[in-house]
């Protein structure tokens, strides 16, 4: 899905075996070289040790380091709108999947905080959520649904929403995707399913850092990144803010159709609808 996602640039590139196999030690030692210097790094330390006698340690291991790293490869331009498009896997199955998704925002920019709730109310939020009421529980649809939203810091992370159906049914699984996606962008949340989004999220950030060294790394990632002192404080705030017309302003933002990517994998044949109903269709091959 992130190949389509993100088509034609790295982001969306996955490993193969023979990308993989086609990587030698050399390639290691000359990316190593290229790549790993104090400019580029952040050491972080948890334990049970006396605080100076560490500083002195690490200063007598890595104080005169001095390596000079090369800037980063320059990337292609990417395309946080691509054109709405349905992507085809054959596969001679009886279940199919069906996937729906496009590149959302940038992590902890705006609108992160309010499409975090939005996800967490469509299908991040398990049994309780839209798609699983919807999908699974009322109509028996799906063996699995849900939604998920990734973390990008460079470049948009990515929005999916999917479900595992029967062969004939996949249409009117993907009909139901897009109608819950489309009920976001037209109706605003309730505010019974705004506090239960919003309690979840911020009762789950407790468990982020429930030792010492989750905290320190939490530390490092947040100076690797360059992110802003503050900003996980500013985020959980930022939701305990949002009004329900938050909710939806993100949602009419991010789930704009014409800009939705869809895949199916599974049995042509056994459809109850035809794909082209939801948008041009290319046929793919699994790898």
């Amino acid at each position: 899905v992130p190949a389509r996602v993100a088509s034609g640039h790295p982001a969306g590139r996955s490993p193969t075996e023979a990308s993989i196999g086609a990587i030698d030690r050399d390639d290691l030692i000359a990316f190593h070289d290229a790549y790993y210097g104090p400019a580029t790094t952040v050491l972080a330390v948890s334990g049970d040790f006396d605080a100076e006698a560490m500083l002195a340690r690490l200063e007598e291991l890595f104080g005169a380091w001095d390596a000079d790293v090369e800037p980063p490869p320059e990337l292609p331009p990417f395309d946080p709108t691509p054109d709405r498009r349905v992507f085809l896997a054959p596969k001679p199955l009886q279940q199919s999947i069906v996937i729906v998704g496009r590149p959302a925002m940038r992590a902890y920019q705006e609108p992160y905080a309010a499409f975090t709730v939005a996800n967490e109310i469509l299908g991040a939020g398990g049994f309780g959520s839209r798609l699983f009421q919807e999908i699974r529980s009322r109509r028996g649809l799906a063996y699995a649904t849900g939604s998920q939203l990734s973390q990008g810091f460079e470049l948009p992370g990515t929005f999916l929403a999917y479900a595992f159906t029967r062969a004939d049914a996949t249409g009117q699984v993907l009909e139901l995707l897009l109608g819950e996606l489309e009920r976001l962008r037209e109706q605003e949340v309730s505010e019974e399913e705004l506090d239960r989004a919003v309690t979840t999220l911020v009762n789950q950030s407790v468990f982020r850092d429930t030792s010492v060294a989750a905290v320190v790394e939490r530390t490092a990632r947040v100076e690797l990144l360059g992110l802003p002192a503050g900003y996980w404080e500013r985020h959980l705030a930022r939701m305990q803010q949002l009004g329900p017309e938050d909710v939806r302003a993100a949602a009419v933002e991010v789930l704009d159709p014409d800009h939705l990517v869809m895949l199916v994998l599974g049995d042509e044949a056994a459809f109850d609808r035809t794909l082209s109903e939801f948008g041009e269709v290319e046929r793919i091959e699994i790898e």
